[in-house]
């Protein structure tokens, strides 16, 4: 290759990584049309995907996930009309691991349509509702698919070393791009993670919590071939699912006493005894129905106690006694979990109790 010609591919590499680049440590990645069209980056979240404000207004309605699905389709279709078929879509990845030497660790040139249909896949399965981000001081609820570097922080903690950090985000953005699993050990990473909230301040166990449920929803999608619904599904009747719904049950009592008493300063019972409740889940149980029952008797609604016991005796019963024992749980218990605490939060669902501060995750 001339001079020329060298200077001339360098100058546009450098103009592309300026105007589209993703910077992760020593590494760039950088997507790009082959005629410059407008399309969606990996790296990014489902709210900056739509860049607009429409996600807050749909969180709490009563079809979420299907108006969440028609507008991903509607944007994506959007994105399609930039790009014609014969058009190509590259995604390059650099790596500068020491001065003056530049390596390629990541190419794919894919046609536009396949690329627009593996973004929109990633934006689909790999989706729960989240409420990390901020905008104007104000917190953002929105639902979609987590950001590559937040899976990857939520993973591994805030003190992740770059090394770590810039393998874990080259890892995650070739689930993206190329539609593959994510790595079992990043998931398991989560799990763990997210079942050990007195490791973390609350604001970060919450995002952590809902990244991980993202990541396990889409790993179970992919596991039993199917479409994994986000809301509270009383037909469930997998024993892990159950017993998150009994720690949900758990964590709302308490946290509601808590707000009716003004006394939100410390974690719940439920949310201490969480690490041993996904492995020893039946007597961890036991332990935390004793507790309940001091936070039941400050309750001066009888009939929402009776409510409450009820809808605890129902799961039990659903449970077994085959399945009512110390066998440890496996992932799917977050989704029980995470699922039963927003069904608190639907509106008119739950007349008996006063709204707002049910959920610890709008206290920390």
């Amino acid at each position: 290759m001339g001079y020329e010609a060298s200077q001339k591919a360098h100058n546009m590499l450098k103009w592309l990584v300026a105007r589209h680049g993703y910077h992760n440590d020593s590494q760039v990645f950088v997507t790009w049309g082959t005629a410059l069209q407008k399309i969606p980056r990996p790296e990014e979240d489902s709210y900056a995907l739509f860049d607009d404000d429409e996600a807050e207004d749909e969180v709490w309605s009563q079809n979420f996930r299907l108006e969440y699905a028609s507008r991903l389709k509607r944007g994506m279709e959007g994105y399609s009309a930039y790009l014609d078929d014969s058009d190509d879509v590259v995604v390059l990845g650099l790596d500068s691991a020491t001065t003056g030497r530049l390596s390629i660790v990541f190419y794919r040139e894919l046609k536009g349509s396949e690329y627009l249909e593996r973004v929109k896949r990633w934006h689909e399965s790999c989706a729960w509702l989240h409420n990390y981000k901020t905008k104007d001081k104000k917190r953002i609820v929105f639902y979609g698919a987590p950001a590559p570097v937040d899976i990857a922080l939520a993973a591994y903690g805030n003190s992740i070393s770059d090394k770590l950090k810039k393998a874990t985000i080259e890892r995650l953005l070739r689930c993206v791009v190329d539609g593959k699993p994510i790595p079992p050990g990043i998931r398991k990473s989560l799990v763990r993670r997210a079942s050990n909230p007195v490791a973390m301040e609350g604001w970060e166990w919450n995002k952590t919590l809902s990244i991980t449920c993202a990541v396990v929803r889409k790993y179970m999608e992919e596991k039993e071939k199917g479409v994994w619904d986000m809301s509270l599904d009383d037909a469930n009747m997998d024993r892990s699912y159950l017993f998150g719904r009994l720690l949900a049950y758990a964590q709302h009592i308490e946290s509601y006493v808590q707000w009716a008493s003004e006394n939100t300063h410390r974690q719940t019972n439920a949310e201490r005894m969480m690490h041993e409740f996904s492995l020893r889940p039946a007597r961890a149980w036991q332990q935390l129905y004793l507790k309940l029952q001091s936070y039941m008797r400050q309750v001066k609604k009888p009939g929402l106690v009776g409510k409450w016991n009820q809808d605890i005796y129902q799961i039990i019963d659903e449970l077994g006694e085959m399945n009512f024992t110390n066998s440890a749980l496996d992932e799917q218990y977050l989704l029980g979990y995470s699922s039963q605490m927003m069904d608190f939060r639907i509106p008119n669902k739950h007349k008996d109790e006063e709204e707002t501060g049910n959920d610890t995750s709008e206290q920390n």
